[in-house]
């Protein structure tokens, strides 16, 4: 029909009863398609555009019957359901399913798909029924191998599906009553747990306390990461511990000392080992009483010579080849300095003036991997994925499943551009 055979008020009315029958605004084609109604462009010769014409019903372009929108959210149910609530009924799965309404009609009605599956509460089931499978998953890893799983190992779920549910790996380890391993502790996560705990127990939180809770990184991941236990309470911004350095005697702090030399098999112990130790007095209080570390070493009659012990050729030689052996290649940098057993490697350097020095001492040849460019981008996105943010020069070192980030800088001109590199990547894959 003609366009004058029309008054506006009939092209009106026309369009208001049809979106009362289908219980939601009509597309284009749905009302050319129409015999009984004028087709779509002589609305849009009238009108700017297809907003406008229903604006003149007085209905909203996301306007649909309750009825009509149960309808939708009941048919999204179904298809979630035929996957064996395995998989979100996306764009794509709506589009392929003649039983479904199109993907325009559930944007203009709920906005877009997730939105949808948020409503329907879909969603929701679909993160708490992976939550469920994925923990059971971590689980039984656990029991089969031993260990604490990682992200990379045969087995476990896919890590964008991990991020998504849990946030980060760890979260998951965590839900699943696992400890995280303790290279995923970052300084923030620290702080965050110790302002927890403080919150918990009304004080700052002591290395007894912090030992004897199993939701708190080590003492000595702390001491890693901040250099002793104050420097971390000061990272927090909590009061420090105070200890009542007249609590011990110095006889009860020599005992201390000669058990935990005990404990090493003669050696003495560093002030290291002393702090990370919850069931000996702090550095400060054997200093109170002795005037220092040394003093009290050797008032308690321990070779005060650790360096010489544990540092000794012969010692760093023994630890290189133990640790050779259990790798079944030659250590590298940042593996000796994640071992607790064995030394530094800035005192493999010392001793030895380089670190491969002491591994030609030891008879061993230096690991030299090479990794293409490729794979030094995948590896870094692995890391992104895995912490849910561009790891930093620290984390990427302390993993041994990657190169050391100096790499990366040597490579690609420097860490940052790596990481753009792996947006770009990460990109790619979405």
């Amino acid at each position: 029909m003609s366009t004058h055979s029309y008054t506006i008020n009939q092209l009106i009315g026309d369009m208001k009863q049809k979106i009362v029958t289908l219980g939601r605004i009509p597309t284009r084609a749905e009302v050319t398609s129409d015999p009984c109604m004028a087709c779509a462009g002589t609305y849009l010769g009238i009108w700017p555009d297809w907003e406008s014409v229903i604006a003149t019903t007085g209905f909203t372009m996301s306007w649909c019957s309750p009825q009509y929108r149960q309808h939708l959210l009941d048919d999204l149910w179904r298809k979630y359901a035929e996957s064996d609530y395995r998989r979100l009924p996306g764009t794509h799965a709506i589009q392929n399913d003649p039983t479904l309404a199109s993907v325009p009609i559930y944007v203009q009605i709920f906005g877009d798909i997730r939105c949808a599956q948020v409503v329907a509460g879909i969603y929701q089931d679909y993160l708490a029924r992976q939550r469920q499978r994925i923990i059971a998953i971590l689980q039984d890893l656990h029991r089969q191998t031993g260990t604490i799983p990682k992200v990379k190992d045969p087995g476990v779920p896919n890590d964008k599906l991990i991020r998504k549910v849990f946030g980060s790996f760890p979260e998951a380890l965590i839900a699943a009553g696992l400890r995280a391993n303790r290279r995923y502790w970052t300084k923030d996560q620290v702080v965050k747990k110790l302002r927890w705990k403080h919150q918990q127990l009304g004080h700052s939180p002591t290395t007894t306390e912090i030992a004897e809770d199993p939701t708190m990184p080590s003492n000595e991941t702390i001491c890693k990461l901040f250099g002793n236990h104050a420097n971390a309470l000061q990272a927090a911004k909590l009061p420090p511990v105070i200890v009542d350095r007249s609590s011990y005697t110095r006889e009860e702090l020599i005992k201390q000392l000669q058990h935990k030399s005990a404990e090493l098999g003669g050696y003495a112990p560093t002030a290291r080992e002393v702090t990370i130790d919850p069931h000996m007095a702090s550095v400060s209080a054997f200093c109170h009483k002795f005037g220092s570390f040394e003093a009290a070493l050797n008032i308690a009659e321990i070779n005060i010579k650790r360096s010489q012990a544990d540092y000794a050729r012969e010692k760093l030689i023994e630890q290189l080849q133990r640790k050779a052996t259990e790798l079944g290649r030659a250590p590298m940098r940042r593996e000796v300095d994640q071992d607790p057993n064995m030394a530094a490697s800035s005192t493999f350097k010392r001793e030895f003036k380089s670190f491969n020095a002491a591994l030609q001492a030891a008879n061993l040849k230096p690991s030299r991997t090479y990794y293409d460019d490729q794979t030094l981008i995948e590896l870094l996105a692995n890391k992104h994925l895995e912490l849910g943010t561009p790891p930093t020069n620290e984390q990427i070192d302390r993993d041994p499943d990657m190169p050391c980030a100096r790499t990366y800088c040597k490579r690609f001109g420097g860490i940052q551009n790596a990481h753009y590199l792996v947006e770009e990547y990460l990109d790619q894959l979405a």
